[in-house]
């Protein structure tokens, strides 16, 4: 017995890591070609292939639910072509037994994807961001391709680049009285974090007064506040390849701010319950296999997987913007498709019984 469950571990495990290569490799190749498009005289071939090498973990991580669902469909799709699965399951191995096997690897997959998306993620794609939009620029000032606007208190702050050190790229400040109307705005080419505030460089500077404006020039001014580089780098990095603890403090420090906050919500729960989405997956494979998909062939079994990934995943953005624009909470738009897809599951398994 204990043999038999290693054995369909095993093939599972297999799959699932063939399919996951195969997906990266696929949308690394459609990103390469995507930046190619981008080349400029700074952002050379070298540095869009770094871009795309600096992002693949947050790509693996990604695409690690429909890498799941696809390596458990074809694992025991080839196991019931060959007709293995007749026999485990004449070995005394029920249907539940067999969702324990394959379920064990799949959740330590699951485990090294948090770790990953938690510790690596991060880093790598804030160094991917930062490079670039360094590589695209032709001078400081004019970093990036649209770069990130903040807000604290009355001040709002727009950057092109920051880097994990501390230091952010093409400084835009606007300051704003209580009425909110403009009291003075600053450029700087870049600006480093001291501790207490943001020390700017080669900074424009222009104040509104009730008579008009004055503008002057400073080699550095320092700008007082609380907003420090890690906040600021996580607004520069999309929500879904943030870390839970960073989206939780973001969501917070927007939350204060007034601002809207409810996306970062809705990644933090989604990364929360990403072991669930890959557990619900597999028992949508499971019915498939042990249904409709009994005596199908592995290019069906996979074009079922890939259709049924790709909703799976479209429905979770329909269902959180939709829930978002009503102002439900954030947990029910993650866990209305997952209780869908598990209900989904269970009745194909009950089915096939």
């Amino acid at each position: 017995m204990r043999l038999l469950n290693r054995y369909v571990a095993m093939q599972v495990a297999g799959s699932t890591l063939v399919v996951l290569s195969i997906l990266v490799g696929l949308d690394a190749l459609s990103a390469v070609i995507d930046e190619f498009q981008s080349l400029k005289a700074n952002y050379t071939a070298s540095k869009a292939l770094l871009y795309v090498a600096a992002s693949l973990p947050g790509r693996v991580v990604e695409l690690s639910p429909v890498a799941v669902l696809i390596g458990v469909l074809v694992a025991l799709g080839q196991l019931a072509s060959s007709s293995e699965l007749i026999v485990i399951r004449g070995a005394g191995l029920s249907q539940r037994h067999i969702f324990v096997c394959v379920i064990k690897p799949v959740l330590v997959f699951a485990g090294v994807m948090l770790i990953v998306g938690e510790l690596v993620v991060p880093k790598t794609e804030l160094f991917a961001e930062t490079e670039r939009a360094l590589a695209s620029s032709e001078n400081g000032a004019s970093i990036g391709r649209s770069g990130v606007w903040n807000r604290e208190g009355q001040h709002f702050i727009h950057f092109n680049a920051v880097q994990a050190g501390g230091v952010i790229y093409g400084v835009t400040l606007f300051t704003f009285d209580a009425t909110w109307r403009l009291q003075e705005s600053m450029v700087a080419r870049r600006a480093s974090y001291t501790g207490s505030g943001w020390l700017l460089e080669q900074v424009k500077r222009t104040q509104v007064n009730s008579w008009g404006t004055a503008a002057s020039e400073h080699t550095t001014l320092l700008w007082e506040t609380d907003l420090t580089p890690d906040l600021l780098a996580m607004e520069a990095i999309p929500p879904d390849r943030l870390s839970i603890n960073s989206l939780l403090t973001y969501s917070q420090h927007l939350r204060q701010q007034g601002l809207e906050y409810a996306d970062f919500e809705v990644a933090a729960w989604r990364k929360l319950t990403q072991p669930v989405a890959m557990i619900v997956l597999v028992l949508l494979a499971m019915g498939f296999i042990f249904g409709p998909l009994r005596d199908g062939t592995l290019g069906l079994r996979v074009f079922i997987g890939t259709l049924v990934g790709l909703v799976f995943k479209i429905s979770q953005d329909m269902v959180a913007s939709i829930t978002l624009v009503y102002g439900f909470e954030p947990w029910a738009a993650v866990a209305m498709p997952l209780l869908v897809g598990l209900l989904a599951g269970l009745v194909l398994l009950g089915r096939s019984r």
